[in-house]
């Protein structure tokens, strides 16, 4: 994917969260220690969307099964079931 403007970057507080649509597709950005970092914004495995799930440090908890996403290294961490 090509690089694409989606705002200021005052636009998106420390620690937050924020979808966008890109041409079509769901990324998710987070904010974190004033560096950005962009995900697939829907889970890989039941998709749902990351974005309703739980921040917790660098980690994004899908809402449905509780798989966690690492925002910095964009891996799955863990998936419970």
């Amino acid at each position: 994917m090509a690089w694409s403007k989606i705002g200021k970057s005052d636009g998106l507080k420390q620690g937050k969260i924020k979808e966008y649509n890109i041409n079509g597709k769901k990324i998710l950005v987070s904010n974190m220690d004033d560096k950005f970092y962009a995900i697939d914004a829907i889970c890989s495995h039941l998709g749902a969307e990351l974005a309703k799930g739980k921040k917790d440090n660098n980690t994004i908890i899908c809402p449905k099964h509780r798989a966690q996403f690492n925002i910095q290294k964009c891996q799955k961490r863990y998936y419970s079931g």
